[in-house]
């Protein structure tokens, strides 16, 4: 089986690329009326999973700015710094900590 209008195909052994902004819209829509849709997403908001999904959103967002992208190399320059004179076991070490 192929999965078409992606923005490549996969076969079946492949899980197509959905971002989890488009599954979660997916979700509302399948629920019905407006209604039903907006219970849906009050229920989601105030769940322990929705924390967790924020947190994985937030990275996906900033995985897809790439490495040269001022925010990403802002985020990661301080760390890079403490980093710098470790050998690679100590830099393995100290980030497990982190």
């Amino acid at each position: 089986m192929r999965y078409i209008g992606l923005s490549e195909t996969f076969d079946e052994s492949q899980m197509p690329h959905r971002p989890r902004a488009e599954r979660d819209l997916r979700r509302c829509r399948a629920a019905g009326s407006a209604m039903d849709a907006t219970l849906v997403q009050i229920a989601t908001t105030f769940d322990e999973a929705a924390a967790i999904n924020d947190f994985k959103m937030r990275i996906e967002r900033s995985l897809r700015f790439g490495p040269q992208h001022a925010a990403v190399r802002a985020r990661f320059r301080a760390r890079v710094v403490a980093l710098q004179d470790c050998t690679l076991d100590a830099a393995l070490a100290t980030i497990e900590c982190w």
